[in-house]
């Protein structure tokens, strides 16, 4: 018998200063897996999407005040 279950996942996404983008990066990142580097891209001035050592997931991006 086969059996098509998803695994649950947990998501979170942050709009933060640069600072605590870069702080909070780097925390989750250790021991977890880089999805997406933190970066300049086309839809983003900063964006960064880590998965934690716990597998929960993260999405942070620059506060749109945030120079």
């Amino acid at each position: 018998m086969c059996s098509l279950s998803a695994k649950k996942r947990r998501s979170r996404s942050t709009n933060r200063s640069n600072a605590r983008n870069d702080a909070a990066y780097e925390r989750l990142s250790q021991n977890g897996q880089v999805y997406m580097p933190l970066g300049e891209y086309p839809f983003s001035r900063k964006f960064g999407w880590v998965g934690d050592k716990f597998g929960v997931t993260w999405q942070l991006t620059q506060a749109s005040n945030d120079q």
